[in-house]
C-alpha cells in the first residue's frame, strides 16, 4: 500500500488512544464536574470516530464489511465529537445563556432527526480508495447540507474561545480547535487526496492530551507540590524557631546553671572560711583568754606606783583590742556571741553597794567549802581558769574532756558544787552533753557554761535562757569570779 496508507492508519491509531485515554483520566479524575463529564463525552466519541474510520480503511483495503455503514458511523459519531466539543466549550468558559442553550436543544433534535435520512442512504454513498491510499466519500445535496452541523459547532466553539480569550490563559484550546477545523473542511469537505481529516484530529488530539494531562495532572500534582512545598517550609520555619527557642533557653539555663554553680562554690568558700574564722575565733579566744587573765593577776601584784604596772596596762589595751577583732570575726562568721552583763560597781547606789558588800561577805566565809569541777580542753585556760578560783579560796578540781570528768564525778559524787565546763571539746561528748547527763545523776551540781562561740542552734538557744549561767571568752578574772559568785549565790538563795 502508499504511504499515505500507512500514515492515516498511524494517525488514526494514535488519535483513537489518545482521545481514549482522556476520556478515562477526566471522567476518572472528577466525575461531578460538568466539565469533565463533556470534555470525556467528546474524547470518547473522537476515539470511537478514529477506530470506526480505522475500520473504514481496513474494510475498504482488504474488501471485507460493509463500508458504507461504517462511513455513516463515522460521520455520525464526528457530528456528535463536535457537539459536545460545543458543550464543553460552553462550560469550560462558563457560559451560560437562554441563547446558548436553545442551541443545544435544537442541535441535539437536529442530530436525532439526522440518523434517520444517514442511515436510509441518502446522505453518503460509494466509499472508495483512491491510488494514493486516501479514502473518499460522495455526498448527496442533502449531505453537503448535514456537513454544515459539525463545520457549524467547530467554528462556534473557536468564535467561544476567540471572545473569552482574556479569561482563558490557555491558548491550546482554540489552536487546537482551529486545526480541528481546518482539518474537517480541507479533509473532510473538499477531500483532498491527502490523510489531512486523521493527521489534523491527531495533531488537535494531542495539544488536547497534552493540555488535559496538563491540566488535570501535571498542574494539581504542581500545586499539591507548591502546596506541600510550603507547608514543609513553613514546618522547618517552625522548627528553625523552635530550635532557636530551644537553644536560647538552653543558653539562658546554662548560664543559670553557672551562675548557680558560681553561686554554690562562692558559698561553700564563704562557709569553708566562715567555718576556718570559727577556729581561728576560738583559738584566739583561748589565746587571749589565757593572755588578758595573768595581765590582770600580774596588774593585781604590782603596787600602784610601779613603771612595769604602766606597761602591763598598755599590753591590757592591747590584748583588749584583739578581744574586740575577735568578736568582729565571730559577727562575720554569723555566730551570735553572747555577751554577760558585768555590774559596775560605780554606777551602783550607795544603799545597794551596802547590801551588796553585805551579802559578799556573808559568802566569803564558805569559799573554802566549796568544790569546783574545771572541764577544758585548753591546758593554758585550764590551768589559768584553776589559779583564778583558788586564788579566790575555792577548791578546785581539774579535767581535759568528758571522760576524765565523769570519773572525777565517780570519786567524789555531791562534793563537787559546781561544774565549770568549755562546751566545745575533742571526744564524742562535748560539754552541753556533759553537763545534762550529769546534772541528772547529780541534782545539787550548778554549772556554768563557757565558750568563744557556739556553732550549735540548739545549744545557742539554750545558752540564751535567763536560768543558764555562761560565759563568754575571753573572759576576766573579775567577771570569772563573779559568775561563780553568782551562780552558788544563786543556790544558797534557793
Amino acid at each position: 500500500m502508499p504511504f499515505f496508507f500507512w500514515l492515516d492508519i498511524s494517525a488514526l491509531i494514535i488519535s483513537g488512544m489518545i482521545s481514549f485515554s482522556m476520556a478515562l483520566i477526566t471522567v476518572g479524575n472528577n466525575p461531578r464536574l460538568s466539565t469533565n463529564r463533556f470534555f470525556s463525552l467528546f474524547a470518547l466519541l473522537h476515539s470511537l470516530w478514529a477506530f470506526g474510520s480505522l475500520l473504514l480503511r481496513l474494510s475498504l483495503w482488504l474488501k471485507i464489511g460493509n463500508p458504507l455503514f461504517l462511513a455513516e458511523l463515522e460521520t455520525l459519531f464526528y457530528t456528535l465529537m463536535t457537539f459536545f466539543l460545543f458543550i464543553f466549550t460552553t462550560r469550560y468558559l462558563k457560559i451560560q445563556n437562554l441563547l446558548i442553550d436553545m442551541s443545544i436543544i435544537i442541535s441535539s433534535i437536529a442530530i436525532g432527526i439526522l440518523t434517520i435520512p444517514l442511515f436510509s442512504h441518502r446522505i453518503i454513498f460509494n466509499p472508495s480508495m483512491v491510488i494514493n491510499g486516501s479514502t473518499t466519500l460522495d455526498l448527496t445535496l442533502l449531505g453537503y447540507l448535514v456537513a454544515i452541523i459539525p463545520t457549524a459547532y467547530i467554528l462556534c466553539t473557536f468564535l467561544l474561545f476567540l471572545f473569552n480569550r482574556k479569561k482563558e490563559k490557555v491558548y491550546f484550546f482554540p489552536v487546537s480547535i482551529v486545526i480541528l477545523m481546518l482539518g474537517f473542511i480541507f479533509g473532510g469537505l473538499l477531500e483532498l487526496p491527502f490523510p489531512i481529516l486523521s493527521l489534523t484530529n491527531a495533531v488537535c488530539v494531542i495539544i488536547l492530551g497534552y493540555v488535559i494531562v496538563y491540566k488535570q495532572i501535571l498542574n494539581p500534582l504542581n500545586k499539591v507540590n507548591i502546596l506541600l512545598k510550603n507547608q514543609i517550609e513553613e514546618k522547618i520555619n517552625e522548627l528553625k524557631k523552635m530550635k532557636d527557642k530551644i537553644e536560647t533557653r538552653i543558653k539562658e539555663k546554662t548560664l543559670k546553671l553557672k551562675m548557680s554553680q558560681k553561686h554554690q562554690i562562692q558559698s561553700k568558700k564563704i562557709e569553708v572560711f566562715k567555718k576556718f574564722a570559727n577556729e581561728i575565733a576560738h583559738d584566739f579566744n583561748n589565746l587571749l583568754t589565757v593572755i588578758d587573765g595573768y595581765i590582770q593577776l600580774l596588774l593585781e601584784s604590782y603596787k600602784s606606783k610601779d613603771k612595769l604596772k604602766d606597761d602591763l596596762k598598755e599590753i591590757k589595751m592591747a590584748t583588749e583590742q584583739a578581744i574586740k577583732l575577735t568578736k568582729r570575726l565571730l559577727a562575720f562568721a554569723r555566730n551570735q556571741v553572747i555577751d554577760p552583763q558585768v555590774v559596775n560597781i560605780n554606777t551602783i547606789k550607795e544603799d545597794d553597794f551596802v547590801k551588796k558588800i553585805e551579802q559578799f561577805a556573808l559568802n566569803n566565809k564558805n569559799y573554802g567549802l566549796e568544790t569546783i569541777l574545771i572541764v577544758e580542753d585548753d591546758r593554758m585556760i585550764r590551768d589559768l581558769t584553776i589559779r583564778i578560783l583558788k586564788e579566790d579560796g575555792y577548791q578546785v578540781l581539774s579535767a581535759q574532756d568528758a571522760e576524765e570528768a565523769k570519773k572525777i564525778c565517780v570519786e567524789y559524787g555531791n562534793q563537787i558544787n559546781l561544774l565549770l565546763t568549755d562546751i566545745i571539746m575533742p571526744g564524742e561528748i562535748n560539754g552541753f552533753e556533759l553537763a545534762t547527763q550529769l546534772e541528772k545523776k547529780y541534782p545539787n551540781m550548778r554549772i556554768i557554761y563557757m565558750s568563744g562561740y557556739i556553732d550549735d542552734p540548739k545549744i545557742l538557744a539554750t545558752m540564751q535562757k535567763p536560768e543558764i549561767f555562761f560565759i563568754q571568752k575571753p573572759f576576766k578574772p573579775e567577771l570569772l569570779k563573779h559568775k561563780v559568785r553568782e551562780t552558788l549565790n544563786k543556790v544558797q538563795t534557793a
